[in-house]
């Protein structure tokens, strides 16, 4: 409240929308307002279907007017073990200082649009070498051993078995499209 005292010897009530030239419930709120959306999971599969030791896989996300934000996205896999006669029975684990499961991930390429917006080459050692010197003991001990089986020693299967052993990671994306805290897919990537 604003006291003024005028020439007549009065005190008058002065309103605070005199001083500004729009009065205060005009104007717009100024405190932050979250704008209305929702979160959800989306999976979107391989176009290329399964693959053998040394094959590709296309991954194509929808970009457009009804895309949305892609945040922390993750590629999910899953490796089937098969055995040999001279390795049946046998135990190991996944090279690489961390031994991870992205050691069975060669090269990431990213598109936008059929634009290619980055190549990482020898993926498995780039994922190594963050696993391994930019994350927590702790993170290393639980996350990484449930989601890429990091330190896990995993078993062949006997030779001749009627059925493989088949485990599924998920591994964080690298490059521009996984790096950034979100991605918005609905703009006209040229």
């Amino acid at each position: 409240m604003s006291l003024h005292t005028v020439g007549d010897g009065y005190t008058h009530y002065v309103l605070p929308a005199l001083f500004d030239s729009i009065p205060e419930s005009w104007k717009s709120n100024k405190t932050a307002k979250p704008i209305s959306s929702s979160i959800q999971t989306v999976n979107v599969p391989a176009l290329s279907g399964n693959q053998s030791l040394g094959g590709s896989s296309v991954i194509q996300i929808p970009c457009g007017a009804s895309a949305g934000i892609m945040m922390n996205p993750y590629l999910r896999y899953t490796v089937t073990f098969s055995s040999a006669a001279a390795v049946a029975n046998s135990s190991f684990f996944f090279k690489g200082s961390a031994q991870s499961a992205t050691s069975c991930i060669n090269r990431i390429s990213s598109y936008v649009n059929s634009v290619q917006v980055d190549a990482q080459q020898n993926a498995w050692a780039a994922y190594d070498c963050m696993i391994s010197n930019s994350t927590s003991a702790d993170w290393l001990a639980h996350d990484a051993t449930l989601m890429l089986g990091a330190g896990v020693q995993y078993y062949q299967p006997a030779a001749g078995a009627t059925s493989s052993q088949s485990y599924t990671f998920a591994a964080p994306l690298l490059g521009m499209l996984g790096s950034q805290q979100s991605f918005p897919l609905y703009l006209n990537w040229v």
